[in-house]
């Protein structure tokens, strides 16, 4: 029997197990071990054996779908989807290194050097892929996970079916205007001085405020992490998870909240590891990316591939998201990418809680659109059985039609008006 690693000795590793078991059969609707599994997938990285937690459901026979996480989570951010998927896909799902249930460990990469860590993570996911018996897949990413799934995309092309991208990190290229670098300097650069007067302007504010304030002036210069934060002593960890668990998740039951922030406690119960990287990746807090998405596929080796080597893109945001979606439209206006971006309707960044029947939809049907002059932005609503609209603010920019693809719209667009009106 192999020896265990030193995040499977923490007791906080079993506790986080059992709940995501407990969460997968009471919240997901399967039954674990039967319709459902989870395992350590082990993989060798930088000369050391890692071990992947990872989740395997669904329809054996059909094709696999692999959905990946964002910076900070866990394949659990995709629970209110993955039981649906799993109808039509082999679906697997893993939590990073360093995040969720698997391995952490110092991965040794240098500072200030974002090639290296796009590379780390790119073959992490390769040699699972491997390791998991995968020979091609559609990808389902969200955020920090969209970033790696389009790196991942632009070096192994044949490997990749579709590519759904959820509110994507690092989409737009970096803005180097005077005075967007002149606001970035400023703000990284508060003195001992300016942090004690926000302490004391915020001291009638709650003790919440007042973290948030004095962390965010300092994370670039400290690289903080979620979870370096919530090791500090003077970080009440147990309220934030509740807080962020409750605002989150606000349509579920209370039963179902107690769980997640059960399963969240333990997943930042265990050991720490150097992920502060995600410095390396953007800057804070404008989010402007090293090596943006835009940069990425407008470069001449992306143009100049085949046609047979380029795939379709689904990119997702919220209507009420933070992330910059500029670079990708961009994409598309320009004729680089093919697919589309929307703009799904009442979601913040993660439209997969937010919007899971939309982001389903999309999924399985991705084709399924009458595409009108692109107008932005578009707001994804349904309004009955019979056909779902894709709105802007002059009302009329798609149709998505349940039944077969057409070249022309197959109902009234009159009809559409009237109703929206």
């Amino acid at each position: 029997m192999e020896a265990k690693s030193q995040t499977q000795k923490s007791k906080y590793y079993e506790q986080g197990i059992e709940v995501e078991a407990q969460i997968l059969e009471k919240v997901c609707g399967f039954i674990y071990n039967v319709d459902i599994m989870s395992f350590s997938q082990k993989i060798v990285s930088n000369q050391q054996l890692v071990n992947i937690h990872t989740i395997k459901c669904g329809n054996y026979e059909q094709p696999s779908i692999v959905l990946l996480h964002g910076y900070g989570g866990s394949s659990m951010g995709y629970y209110k989807i993955i039981k649906k998927l799993s109808k039509n896909y082999k679906v697997f799902a893993f939590d990073w290194p360093g995040m969720g249930l698997s391995d952490r460990w110092n991965f040794q990469l240098e500072q200030n050097n974002p090639t290296q860590v796009i590379e780390f993570f790119v073959d992490i996911l390769e040699k699972w892929r491997i390791a998991c018996g995968i020979e091609n897949f559609t990808v389902v990413a969200h955020s920090f996970g969209g970033y790696i799934a389009s790196h991942y995309y632009f070096q192994y092309p044949e490997r990749i079916n579709q590519v759904f991208l959820l509110s994507p990190m690092g989409g737009t290229k970096k803005q180097l205007n005077d005075q967007n670098v002149e606001q970035t300097k400023e703000f990284l650069e508060k003195t001992e001085e300016e942090q004690q007067e926000i302490e004391e302007e915020e001291q009638d504010n709650g003790i919440l405020n007042y973290i948030a304030n004095y962390l965010s002036s300092s994370a670039k210069q400290n690289r903080y992490t979620p979870q370096s934060v919530l090791d500090k002593w003077y970080i009440p960890k147990n309220y934030i998870l509740k807080t962020v668990v409750n605002k989150s998740l606000k349509n579920e039951s209370n039963e179902n909240k107690l769980l997640f922030v059960k399963y969240f406690q333990s997943i930042f119960n265990l050991p720490s590891c150097d992920d502060s990287y995600i410095h390396d990746l953007v800057d804070y807090p404008s989010l402007d990316p090293q090596i943006s998405l835009e940069e990425l596929f407008s470069s001449n080796e992306y143009i100049n591939r085949p046609h047979y080597m380029k795939k379709d893109f689904y990119i997702l945001y919220g209507d009420n998201d933070f992330m910059d979606s500029q670079g990708c439209e961009n994409l598309f206006n320009q004729n680089i990418l093919s697919g589309y971006v929307l703009y799904l309707h009442d979601s913040s960044h993660g439209v997969m809680i937010d919007a899971p029947n939309q982001v389903l939809s999309i999924i399985n049907k991705p084709k399924k659109c009458y595409v009108y002059p692109y107008v932005d932005p578009i707001i994804f609503q349904k309004f009955d059985n019979e056909e779902e609209i894709l709105l802007n603010e002059q009302n009329l920019v798609e149709i998505c039609l349940n039944e077969q693809i057409v070249d022309e719209p197959s109902i009234d667009e009159q009809k559409i008006l009237n109703k929206i009106r």
